[in-house]
């Protein structure tokens, strides 16, 4: 089950943000949201006692393929999806993508704890 992203603030401005800059790929982009595709996702290195993947997407509608695409991070817990971070590929290198991450991360378990 995913569980719903757009609860955590953080995680909204930044599907605002990609939906703003990418207006004609809105409805691909909730879909997505909606069914995250697990086993198209790599094992995002650096985490390793959670089980933190990434998912790179294309943006067909503007010619932006995997490589160059739309990243999602989510955090995989027994049957449970808590994506975190989305982005594209150009707005990070891998230091300050890793570090976001990280960062985003720490927000989303705090979120939760607050949530219980």
């Amino acid at each position: 089950m995913i569980r719903n992203p757009l609860n955590l603030p953080f995680f909204k401005r930044q599907v605002d943000k990609i939906i703003k800059d990418y207006p004609k790929e809105e409805e691909n982009i909730k879909n997505l949201l909606e069914k995250i595709p697990v086993k198209k996702a790599d094992r995002f290195p650096g985490f390793h006692q959670y089980e933190i993947y990434k998912l790179k997407h294309p943006l067909k509608k503007y010619n932006i393929g995997k490589s160059k695409g739309l990243r999602i991070v989510f955090y995989k817990h027994e049957d449970d999806l808590y994506p975190f971070a989305f982005y594209m590929h150009k707005d990070y290198k891998y230091k300050s993508e890793k570090q976001m991450i990280f960062e985003n991360f720490e927000k989303m378990i705090e979120a939760l704890k607050e949530q219980e």
